[in-house]
């Protein structure tokens, strides 16, 4: 579904990224991990367009998407959720919901929007119970589960996910954790989480990548590389994100 060559991105004078590769099958979850610093963010990004590398390949099956702008990656099936939520606070949870269907709304009839709304309440159904509440009401967890909707109402191929579990508890993490894994099994969506959560993001995935200095350093299937608890440690440290 996704394949990442040798993907390069730079922030001025620093080096977020360096030859970055990997690979998100359809219905695969795949955790990317790393410290504070190690550069998640910047592939999560560049893989939704909102920013360009100087370098390396992104495609989407088997479609070069490389030059395509963070819209033109909507119509093609790539969904990002940005770490920090990011609800429309005064709307409603409905109408946050469907502004996520918006851009795609002119290829889809009225029943399938109404469909893919449905979906989306039948993977959170406390979202189906709050659609007449200002989004800005809702706890924290229930606001990850708009966001995450949200994404999803454009019914894509790719979903993205920065730092998911941030500020919220082990319940409500979990809750989240395994809507993903229905998601993915259930609708073949590939799946990657950018997180620094490592317990959380090597349970929930099928296969990991550690990032430390925009460089993948370790990669192996989630079962693997829980094994290998002092290598991860090592590398499980860092500053501040770019």
């Amino acid at each position: 579904m996704l394949e990442v060559r040798d993907l390069a991105v730079r922030h001025g004078a620093v080096q977020a990224v360096q030859s970055l590769s990997l690979q998100v099958a359809a219905g695969e979850i795949v955790v990317l991990m790393g410290p504070n610093g190690a550069g998640k963010s910047s592939v999560m990004n560049t893989l939704a367009g909102l920013v360009q590398p100087i370098g390396g390949r992104v495609s989407l099956r088997g479609r070069d998407i490389t030059g395509l702008a963070a819209a033109a990656r909507v119509y093609e099936g790539v969904a990002l959720v940005i770490e920090g939520r990011g609800v429309f606070a005064d709307l409603t949870v409905q109408e946050n919901l469907e502004l996520g269907g918006y851009a795609t709304a002119r290829r889809r009839s009225r029943a399938a929007r109404a469909q893919a709304l449905q979906q989306v309440v039948e993977l959170f159904p406390r979202l189906g119970e709050r659609m007449g509440q200002e989004a800005g009401t809702l706890s924290g967890g229930e606001q990850q589960m708009l966001v995450i909707g949200r994404a999803l109402m454009s019914e894509p191929a790719l979903l993205l996910l920065d730092e998911p579990s941030l500020g919220l508890a082990p319940t409500v993490v979990e809750e989240i954790a395994a809507a993903l894994r229905r998601l993915a099994r259930e609708r073949n969506i590939a799946v990657l989480v950018a997180e620094q959560n490592a317990a959380l993001g090597l349970e929930l995935a099928d296969r990991g990548y550690v990032l430390h200095g925009g460089r993948v350093v370790v990669h192996d299937r989630c079962s693997a590389l829980r094994a290998q608890h002092d290598l991860l440690a090592l590398y499980m440290t860092g500053t501040t994100d770019v």
